[in-house]
């Protein structure tokens, strides 16, 4: 059902979820969204590494869920340095909890 979910956020932002799937190796989900950039955006060169963050007075809660350790650590921290706030779940009931608790 989060896969349904997530496909129909995706066209209604003009994108669409892609995979890549093995069996025995489990499976890959992707997309792209094309943004406009924000109010006082600055041009950079390609090349360049630019640091991303939330526009002023916007604010992103997320959820991540995922039965390996790592993997949640290492999104909760780009999603935390992009400005969002997160919470983890390392499987489908805890998720649930805790999108009962926001």
């Amino acid at each position: 059902m989060g896969l349904a979910i997530v496909q129909r956020h995706l066209e209604l932002l003009g994108s669409r979820l892609e995979w890549e799937s093995s069996s025995g190796q489990g499976s890959r989900f992707y997309f792209s969204i094309h943004l406009e950039p924000g109010a006082g955006s600055e041009e950079v060169d390609a090349g360049s590494p630019v640091r991303q963050v939330l526009a002023s007075g916007q604010e992103v809660r997320a959820l991540v869920v995922d039965d390996v350790m790592e993997n949640r650590e290492v999104l909760q921290q780009i999603l935390e340095q992009l400005g969002a706030q997160v919470e983890v779940a390392e499987s489908g009931e805890q998720a649930i909890e805790r999108m009962r608790q926001m």
